[in-house]
């Protein structure tokens, strides 16, 4: 017999109705709500509480609430890790299964930053949330007056590792114009040995909008091209806010070359889980 951990009393119980595999790492989790009064913004958290498991998991909802309004589920990402939440979900959750979970987080696009140009920056499994974000800002948006341009600078260790490249690419095709992703691959590079060299293009993979894949870590060169091509300036109204969601030391890193680049501290949002 299945039993909950106590503190779970409080939230809301979900049914596990899909599970997929997005990379050799992450599976992708489809979550139906049993409360109907259940909502999230883009951008925050669950804790997850699983069955005969103590310890409780924190996983960032990679959907918008526009899913959950319309077909009643919520997804969340989830890299193969060694917490017993994420082991329950990658080696015993299956179709059927019941959890709890509960909402959190602040993560998320504020009123007053809806009209200003955003830079998605994202390491690995950080992409969760600011993916949750690029789709609500599409789903909310009826047309190239309501959105500024925005774009996503996301690196995975892998090419395969690189979860949702369908999606991005298909954002990109269906949002030209106003959206753009550049994609970097670090296989094993240590995140503190970047240089301001920007990264040579991985040979043989040319994305969807005439950019590529780009070998090696995500540089202040990097985005300093990219906030050129948004016209996005520092030091004025076109000033962009930056979301950014990685591993610590990624993080962090990028968080330094957005400040050197002149980043108001006020526009440099940081979803720190650990």
């Amino acid at each position: 017999m299945r039993t909950f951990a106590s503190q779970a009393v409080q939230a809301t119980l979900a049914t596990l109705v899909q599970v997929v595999q997005e990379t050799p790492t992450v599976k992708r989790f489809v979550l139906r709500p049993r409360d109907a009064s259940f909502v999230f913004r883009a951008g925050q958290w669950i804790d997850l509480h699983a069955p005969n498991v103590e310890r409780v998991g924190g996983y960032s909802i990679c959907t918008s609430p526009k899913q959950l309004q319309v077909d009643g589920t919520f997804d969340v990402a989830v890299k193969r890790g060694r917490t017993d939440p994420t082991r329950w979900l990658h080696e015993a959750a299956g179709v059927g299964d019941d959890v709890y979970v509960r909402v959190g987080g602040e993560f998320v696009v504020r009123d007053e930053e809806w009209t200003r140009p955003r830079l998605y920056v994202a390491g690995g499994i950080g992409l969760t949330p600011l993916l949750a974000m690029l789709r609500d800002t599409w789903s909310r948006t009826k047309g190239p007056a309501d959105v500024c341009r925005s774009h996503l600078v996301y690196s995975a260790s892998t090419v395969d590792e690189l979860a949702f490249r369908g999606d991005l690419e298909a954002m990109q095709r269906k949002h030209a114009g106003l959206f753009e992703c550049t994609m970097h691959v670090t296989d094993e590079v240590p995140w503190m040995d970047a240089s301001s060299t920007p990264a040579p293009e991985v040979p043989g993979t040319k994305g969807e909008q005439g950019g590529s894949l780009q070998h090696g870590l995500v540089s202040q060169e990097d985005l300093h091209r990219v906030m050129e091509r948004m016209h996005a300036t520092p030091g004025t109204a076109q000033e962009p806010t930056a979301y950014v969601c990685g591993p610590p030391t990624m993080a962090e890193a990028m968080i330094k070359h957005l400040h050197e680049l002149g980043l108001a501290h006020a526009h440099i949002r940081c979803e720190r889980w650990w």
